[in-house]
Parts: C-alpha cells; sequence; structure tokens
C-alpha cells in the first residue's frame, strides 16, 4: 500500500466532504434553474412580492420546468429547448469548480416522461404496443447532439436513476428482471466463494472463504 496524501479537496468518505460537495454544487443547480426559468419566460417571484405572490409564482415555474438533484447526480426537468440551454449552462457553471459532466453519462428520457400512460396510449393511436414491447430484447438508446458537439444518450423505452428504474412499463419490468438476475448470480457466487476450500480462497496460509 502506499499513501497519497491530498493537497485539496476533501477525502473521500470523510465527514465533511458530502456537505462541502452540496455547498460546491449549490450555485450549479441554481444557474441550471434559472435558465430553465428564463427558457420558459416564467420568474420564481422577487423579494418585494408577498409570500402568497411568491408561492403562486413558484408553483407556476415548476410545473413549466425544475432542477432536482442528489450531490452530482443531478436531473433538469423541462422542455427539449430548455433542457439543451440548461444543460450548456450546467456544465460551464460546473467547469468553473472544476466539476466536469460527461455527456456520454448524460439521459435525455423518452415521451414517457412525466405522462400518464393512458394518455400516451391514445394520442400514439398504437394500441399501446409501443410501450409493451423491448425491442430486440433491449431498451432503445441512442445518441442524439443536443448541442454542437455535445452528444447524450437518448433513453427512448427507460432510463435507470440513482438505482430506480423509471419509464415504460415494459422498461421497468425488464429492467427489474434483470437486476434480480444480476443480484441472484451474485449472491450465487458469494456462496460458491465462501465454500471454496482451494488455493484460490488462501493467502499466507490463512483460509479467506470463511471470513464472509
Amino acid at each position: 500500500w502506499e499513501k497519497v496524501v491530498s493537497e485539496s479537496g476533501t477525502r473521500q468518505g470523510g465527514p465533511l466532504s458530502g456537505f462541502w460537495c452540496a455547498v460546491s454544487l449549490y450555485r450549479v443547480l441554481v444557474a441550471a434553474w434559472q435558465a430553465i426559468d428564463e427558457a420558459n419566460g416564467v420568474t420564481r417571484g422577487e423579494v418585494s412580492w408577498s409570500p402568497a405572490r411568491r408561492q403562486a409564482a413558484q408553483q407556476v415555474a415548476a410545473a413549466m420546468g425544475d432542477v432536482v438533484a442528489y450531490h452530482d447526480d443531478a436531473s433538469l426537468l423541462g422542455s427539449l429547448t430548455a433542457l439543451c440551454t440548461a444543460y450548456g449552462v450546467y456544465a460551464a457553471e460546473a467547469a468553473k469548480r472544476n466539476w466536469q459532466v460527461v455527456a456520454k453519462k448524460s439521459m435525455l428520457s423518452g415521451d414517457w416522461f412525466g405522462r400518464d400512460e393512458r394518455e400516451g396510449e391514445r394520442e400514439r393511436g398504437d394500441g399501446g404496443r409501443q410501450h409493451s414491447l423491448i425491442s430486440n430484447d433491449k431498451p432503445r438508446a441512442w445518441q442524439v447532439e443536443i448541442l454542437p458537439g455535445v452528444c447524450v444518450t437518448y433513453a427512448v423505452d427507460g432510463l435507470v436513476n440513482l438505482g430506480v428504474p423509471i419509464g415504460t412499463p415494459a422498461y421497468v419490468k425488464w429492467q427489474l428482471e434483470r437486476q434480480m438476475r444480476e443480484q441472484a448470480a451474485s449472491m450465487r457466487a458469494v456462496v460458491s466463494y465462501a465454500n471454496d476450500e482451494t488455493k484460490a480462497t488462501h493467502h499466507l496460509g490463512h483460509g479467506l472463504s470463511r471470513g464472509i
């Protein structure tokens, strides 16, 4: 093992790491939030406004677009035009704080987001077939350019956000079944390792497998 002393930043897992992460990310999220509101032509309210008026303005603006995040896992919600603008602002503001937005990890939701399934079926007029099947036994994901030279993944059928699959009913079912298969395989591997008495599970004469 080799010790590496940090000259800047915070230690991974340190008690203040999460707090400073949130503090540094706050202005990045606010910048994206303001960009969405500007694209939608709305405001969240002025200081001189009454609390009731500010609350009403907040509700109107939030219904048109918003920003939510769990540390650096951020979600920008809004129309496609507003999202493209806000994404560029978000990335630029993050760069000022030495944060790098990775475009290939960014996901653009399909038309399933924020819509009632029955309403979507009526509008498509396909009897719901599009949302009841997963094409070629896997979800559709296309690369699309949302800004010059910036390509993200268009999650046509669905995506996984913070470990939770969201999307069409067919996608959610497919993703949950896949996760269950992977979990079952991992648990079988743990049991197999625990029962292994070969040299592969020994180090310096000590058995490691029974320590699980």
